[in-house]
């Protein structure tokens, strides 16, 4: 077993629960439920309800209290395809097909399988898993779905994303059962999560790169050079075949003025806020708000503490903005809430490259 298989598998180990049913689900029995009926919906094997009252030490089959706790091995449960969903893509946004040469434009009626592959170029996309977890996915970015599958109706998930090069922002569900998995891979490292908020930047250099930046939860990374877990409020960089770097704290959210404008009705307008010590430049973000999701609309990085905000469409956004020390970590993010009422509409696909690097004149959706 190579060095890097072996450091997955204690990554695993590590993140999963250490007790005797570490790679068991765990079972609630519920009144109406019966040994037929949990078979019919979760499991795979043959002779199902047998195997389960044997394993659980069940003596009347018929006869299951309701709250009773079953303990289910994992390879026993049914392993099905999952699929992404589109939430919203924005700019020029490329499409590949598990075993097609063909791209083409994503829509927001694409479903995404197992081999897919998605490339933005002046674009962006924010898809949703088969869990609700989110991922963002920014400009000049290139992932691959390497592995989408759920355990039956159980709600655990087995998901693995690879991020050949860019940047990505996973916002991930927390874990519903030992089976639940959640790897963002990238050619320098992998990063393993149960339920966390994180960046992950790859970058397509050589050797190749990798910059986690940990939110909220905890983010096991790894390497054929060895592991390291990174707790919420730090970062690292991992070079491939080098063991990952020891954490470093990220800078603080940048603060806005005590006064803001609720509505915008005119533009340009500038939004100012406080130098952050340590800080070489920014990244600002401008997200358009949903019923349900937020989607990218457009970044820029600055090197002042100030950003004129581009026309945009009527609608509410949240702009977000986070210091970027020399190594290029970026920090915690400040937000900063608006409507703006201005009655303007555009395609959003149809937005240029300038447009969502923050130059131009059309406005923003």
């Amino acid at each position: 077993m190579s060095l890097l298989k072996k450091t997955l598998l204690a990554l695993i180990v590590c993140l999963a629960s250490p007790n005797l049913y570490a790679e068991e689900w765990q079972y609630t029995f519920r009144p109406g439920d019966t040994l037929w009926d949990l078979c019919a919906r979760y499991i795979a094997a043959p002779d199902c309800w047998q195997k389960i009252a044997k394993r659980n030490k069940v003596s009347q089959p018929k006869h299951i209290r309701p709250g009773t706790r079953l303990y289910l091995p994992i390879s026993w449960l049914k392993v099905l395809p999952a699929s992404v969903k589109v939430l919203s893509v924005r700019g020029d946004t490329q499409y590949i097909k598990a075993g097609s040469n063909e791209p083409v434009q994503l829509e927001k009626s694409a479903q995404i399988l197992v081999g897919d592959k998605i490339i933005t170029a002046d674009g962006s996309v924010t898809l949703q898993f088969a869990d609700e977890s989110i991922l963002i996915v920014v400009p000049d970015s290139e992932v691959i779905f390497d592995t989408l599958s759920m355990y039956g109706e159980s709600g655990m998930v087995d998901t693995r994303v690879r991020l050949n090069r860019g940047r990505a922002k996973a916002k991930v569900k927390p874990a519903k059962g030992p089976g639940s998995r959640y790897k963002i891979l990238t050619p320098a490292a992998v990063a393993a999560v149960r339920g966390t908020e994180f960046r992950v930047v790859s970058e397509d250099v050589q050797p190749p790169q990798m910059r986690t930046e940990v939110l909220e939860g905890n983010v096991g990374v790894a390497n054929d050079g060895g592991e390291q877990s990174l707790a919420a409020g730090y970062a690292l960089k991992a070079v491939a075949g080098k063991k990952p770097s020891e954490p470093i704290k990220l800078l603080p959210a940048p603060v806005f003025p005590a006064l803001l404008p609720e509505t915008i009705r005119a533009f340009p307008w500038k939004l100012h806020w406080q130098k952050v010590s340590g800080a070489a430049s920014y990244r600002v973000q401008v997200y358009k708000k949903g019923i349900f999701f937020e989607s990218l609309a457009m970044e820029k990085g600055v090197t002042s503490n100030e950003f004129s905000v581009p026309e945009l469409n009527a609608g509410d956004f949240r702009l977000a903005v986070r210091a970027v020390d020399e190594r290029g970590f970026e920090g915690f993010e400040a937000d900063y809430h608006v409507t703006v009422a201005s009655p303007r509409t555009v395609d959003v696909l149809s937005v240029s490259s300038q447009v969502m690097s923050g130059e131009g004149n059309a406005p923003i959706a």
